[in-house]
């Protein structure tokens, strides 16, 4: 914690580190350690108090801070602003929240939520105090999802269909633009209005069942009605109902998208076919979607898919030959939906590097280098369309760049086997410690993690527990480093005081490694591997059910190595004594099954100790 004193020192800006002691102390361990940055400032908004937190994550030293005015920190475009926010907190005494944008040292900017409040004393206004939250990403993540869907309005409103929100009274709460272009209203002239209203008399009461039933099955449905235009026609829609949920899962509403029939309904059936076809493509689909015929020629090209590809539909609508690939790949090849209609085509499925097949689908996963500098991972999703008697007509692929997502796996995968290597260091250099001190146990809390986990991996334990047996018994005996030497390597029998203090051990480990950030079962397993289920074990004597199974299997791999190994105060009694003791004593002071699979480990299994 750094803050600046008055002093008679020339530099006001000189700083104290200072020493916790008494209420002042608790005081400055709290700031220190609470999970929050916090700072300081006088009357003249120079910076009085910045917790370490906050140091750290701007980059300066205290020196570079101290004293200096708040606003110097803070991005041109917001210092008039927040001056006057915190000039006018201290002025009426009042509590302010707002963002702030910092400049950090090496030149980032990051964004803090600033809660700030008067310093009183003696009835007089010191200056203040903030503490505040890093939401930089918050509000990038903000930006993003409204960049989304302004987006997403934005195709909707460009959508020749047109796409509508009811509420559970089948009133509208959503318009798109695309509905004067079909019926001549403005989108406020239909808000908050019902949507049967607009419904043909001899279709209202049909359409009405439809829609109810829709929203309350919380399913699909497809509508055919008549809507009366502004200018008092009627004109013919299919409607595509989907019920909207809420986060209990409830409907809540309906949204639906209708697209002008009319001229179909005096069509032929293959015009309708041709209309069913384009519905399923274009209707809900935001990735880039096309359909190719049973003859691989492409017959449609979404707005998306332009926009993914810079191939307009009109350059490519009616073309073959796996014309569709070569924005993807830069050669003719079969994709994914070439799959569809040609299940059998090898060298299709020898492309992706992830090809999953269901009932009526394909999903894959593949780089294509064609797009962009130096290609973009693709997953892509495609499946058979099929014509109003069940046959075959072609097949439709939607296409989804995850290229950012897997490369972020990817990064993920590659910091959590850091951690994992930093985390498996911290613990051997913690065991090497222990073991430093007790040459006669050398290597003992590794022989016993190796049986441990072996009677672990016997008894059918997922990867997790394993690990967290494999590092509690690395660590089991981390609390004889508070245990003197001579009571350690003593060649005879211990007495009471010197067993009483053997016995704190467990209880000296624990209290170590709870304030490390690892696995509530590691620590609980160190604490509780010398209690047995008699009661009879220390520190806390637990029975059966209170000690967790992974305290249970160390105790079991902790006394047969003990008993096989040599120690000070006595020779090694041999394993065949190890497992003869064990087994007498399995139900009432270890685990029977436990010691059952330690013992089929040794009879049956080879089990040696290294």
């Amino acid at each position: 914690m750094y803050d600046a004193v008055n002093q008679e020192a020339p530099d006001d800006t000189e700083q104290i580190h200072t020493q916790p002691n008494g209420i002042a102390g608790h005081l400055s361990l709290i700031l220190e350690t609470v999970n929050a940055f916090i700072f300081a400032y006088d009357a003249g908004l120079k910076l009085t108090f910045i917790n370490d937190r906050l140091l750290k994550h701007f980059g300066y030293e205290p020196g570079q801070i101290i004293g200096k005015n708040i606003v110097d920190f803070i991005i041109e475009a917001d210092r008039e602003r927040v001056r006057n926010h915190f000039s006018n907190s201290l002025a009426r005494d009042e509590s302010i929240s707002c963002d702030i944008t910092f400049a950090l040292k090496n030149g980032d900017q990051r964004i803090l939520r600033a809660n700030a409040a008067a310093i009183i004393n003696n009835d007089q206004i010191q200056g203040g105090v903030v503490i505040a939250e890093d939401i930089t990403e918050f509000k990038k993540n903000q930006e993003n999802l409204q960049e989304s869907v302004d987006q997403l309005r934005h195709v909707v409103d460009n959508m020749l269909d047109m796409v509508a929100q009811i509420d559970l009274n089948g009133k509208f709460t959503y318009i798109s633009s695309s509905h004067k272009r079909n019926l001549g209203y403005e989108p406020e002239e239909m808000l908050g209005k019902s949507f049967y209203g607009f419904l043909h008399p001899d279709e209202k009461k049909q359409v009405s069942q439809m829609m109810i039933k829709a929203l309350r099955d919380k399913s699909e449905d497809r509508i055919e009605h008549r809507v009366r235009c502004k200018n008092g026609q009627y004109r013919w829609f299919e409607t595509m109902v989907n019920s909207m949920l809420d986060g209990n899962g409830m409907s809540c509403g309906g949204i639906f998208a209708s697209r002008d029939i009319s001229m179909g309904k005096l069509a032929s059936q293959d015009l309708k076919e041709t209309q069913q076809r384009m519905t399923d493509i274009i209707a809900f689909l935001p990735d880039a979607t096309f359909v190719i015929d049973l003859k691989g020629r492409v017959i449609a090209w979404n707005q998306a898919m332009e926009q993914m590809t810079d191939i307009k539909a009109s350059e490519i609508l009616g073309k073959g030959n796996y014309e569709y690939s070569l924005p993807f790949y830069g050669e003719r090849r079969p994709v994914l939906i070439d799959l569809v209609l040609h299940p059998d085509d090898d060298k299709a499925q020898k492309d992706y590097d992830l090809l999953q097949r269901n009932e009526h689908n394909l999903v894959g996963a593949s780089l294509c280098p064609g797009l962009g500098e130096t290609g973009q991972y693709m997953w892509a999703t495609a499946s058979a369309l099929y014509n109003t008697g069940g046959q075959m007509t072609g097949a439709i692929e939607s296409v989804r760049n995850i290229t950012d997502k897997r490369n972020d796996e990817l990064e993920l995968k590659k910091s959590n086997a850091t951690l994992h290597n930093i985390m498996d260091g911290v613990v051997n250099a913690l065991a090497i410690t222990s073991e430093k001190r007790d040459p006669y146990t050398a290597g003992h809390q590794r022989r016993v993690a190796n049986l441990a986990c072996a009677i672990a991996r016997e008894m059918g334990i997922g990867e997790e527990p394993l690990e967290n047996i494999r590092i509690a018994s690395i660590l089991h005996d981390l609390g004889k480093m508070f245990i003197p030497n001579d009571i350690l390597s003593k060649p005879g029998d211990l007495n009471y005081i010197e067993m009483l203090m053997i016995k704190t051990h467990p209880q000296a480990a624990y209290d170590i490694l709870k304030t490390i950030d690892f696995r509530p079962s590691i620590s609980k397993a160190i604490l509780q591997h010398h209690e047995r289920l008699d009661g009879s074990g220390y520190p806390n004597g637990l029975t059966d059910s209170e000690i967790i199974l992974e305290a249970r299997i160390i105790a079991v791999a902790d006394v047969v190595e003990a008993m096989a190994s040599h120690r000070p105060y006595r020779p090694a009694l041999g394993l065949d004594y190890a497992l003869a003791e064990i087994n007498q004593n399995q139900g009432r002071l270890f685990d029977a099954e436990v010691v059952q699979t330690c013992t089929k480990l040794f009879m049956e299994k080879e089990f040696w100790f290294e």
